[in-house]
C-alpha cells in the first residue's frame, strides 16, 4: 500500500520536492504471555515498512494517535522539511560590504 501512494504523489508532484514521512500509528498494548517464537503479524508488517522505507529513503515513525508526545518529533520534521530556516545573509555581497567598510572605519 505504500509503495501505490508513494507512486501516486511522485506522478502528481509536478517537479516540486514534496516531504513525504510515514506514520505508523500503534495502540499501546498489554504485554500479553506470548511463546516467542510467534512473530507478531503486526511487527511483521512494521518490519517490512521499515524496509521500505529505507530503500526509499523515507523517515518513518511509529507514534499513537492518542498521545500527543509521540506526535511531536514527526510534526516538527515535517515543518523543518516545508520551511527550512533561512541562511545567516540572503545577501552575501552586502555582508561583505558592510564588513569591509567597518574595517576601514576602525
Amino acid at each position: 500500500m505504500l509503495a501505490d501512494i508513494k507512486t501516486d504523489i511522485d506522478k502528481h508532484k509536478e517537479k516540486k520536492e514534496i516531504p513525504v514521512i510515514v506514520l505508523a500509528n500503534v495502540r499501546a498494548r498489554a504485554k500479553r504471555d506470548t511463546p516467542p517464537a510467534m512473530p507478531n503479524p503486526v511487527e511483521k508488517i512494521m518490519d517490512r515498512a521499515n524496509i521500505w522505507c529505507q530503500r526509499e529513503r523515507i523517515k518513518h515513525y511509529t507514534v499513537n494517535g492518542m498521545e500527543r508526545p509521540s506526535l511531536y518529533e514527526p510534526f516538527t520534521s515535517l515543518c523543518a522539511r516545508l520551511h527550512p530556516a533561512p541562511t545567516k545573509s540572503t545577501f552575501p555581497q552586502l555582508r561583505q560590504v558592510m564588513q569591509n567598510r567597518q574595517k576601514s572605519e576602525a
